[in-house]
C-alpha cells in the first residue's frame, strides 16, 4: 500500500504530464505514491462528484490526494506534506480532509498557494480549521471513509460538499501550510 494516491480528472494530458512530473520531482515517487486519473479528454465522462468518488473507491492508500491537472508541486515536497499531516494529526486526530485554500467563520480565508493571480500567498495562521475547501488540492485521510454527495453533479462546489460530508461524520477540515 502506498502512502498517497494522487487522483485527477484529466481534460488536458499535457497539463497532467507536467503535474505528475512535478509530483515525482518533489519526492512523490513510486515507492510512496500512485497516480490515478479519469480520462475526460474526449468528453466529460465523469464530473467532480462522480469522478472523484470513483477515484476514492479505487484507492487504498493512507492519503488520497484529489487535485486539478494544472497543480504543480514546486515549493514543498512529499516529506513536507507528511510533516504537515503528522502535525495536523497531533493537533486534531479527527481531521478528515485538508487542503491549501478554504474559508473560515467570519468570511475569513486561509490560503497557501502561488498562482497566476497571486504569487506566494499565505493567509491565516496555518493549520486553520475551515468550513469550506477549494477543490484544486484536497488530501483525504483514507480512514475517515469520506466521499462526495451522490445526488449532486458538476465541476464546482464539491470541495465544500466534501467538508460538509466530513462534518456530518464527525471529521474536521483544515487548510495546511503546503505550498503549491
Amino acid at each position: 500500500m502506498n502512502l498517497f494516491s494522487i487522483c485527477t480528472l484529466v481534460t488536458d494530458f499535457s497539463q497532467y504530464e507536467t503535474m505528475t512530473k512535478s509530483f515525482r520531482a518533489s519526492g512523490f515517487n513510486d515507492d510512496i505514491a500512485s497516480f490515478q486519473f479519469i480520462d475526460n479528454s474526449a468528453s466529460n465522462v465523469m464530473d467532480g462528484y462522480s469522478g472523484n468518488n470513483e477515484l476514492i473507491s479505487r484507492s487504498n492508500s493512507k492519503y488520497i490526494i484529489l487535485c486539478h491537472q494544472d497543480v504543480e508541486v514546486i515549493y514543498d515536497n512529499a516529506d513536507q506534506l507528511l510533516s504537515r499531516l503528522d502535525e495536523l494529526e497531533g493537533l486534531d486526530s479527527s481531521w478528515g480532509v485538508a487542503g491549501n485554500a478554504g474559508g473560515m467563520k467570519g468570511r475569513k480565508l486561509a490560503v497557501r498557494i502561488s498562482d497566476p493571480q497571486g504569487k506566494n500567498t499565505k493567509l491565516g495562521s496555518l493549520p486553520a480549521l475551515v468550513n469550506t475547501l477549494d477543490e484544486n488540492f484536497l488530501v483525504i485521510k483514507r480512514s475517515a471513509n469520506l466521499g462526495f454527495s451522490r445526488d449532486l453533479s458538476g465541476f464546482h462546489m464539491y470541495g465544500p460538499d466534501l467538508v460538509m460530508q466530513a462534518k456530518l461524520r464527525g471529521w474536521n477540515a483544515y487548510v495546511i501550510d503546503f505550498h503549491l
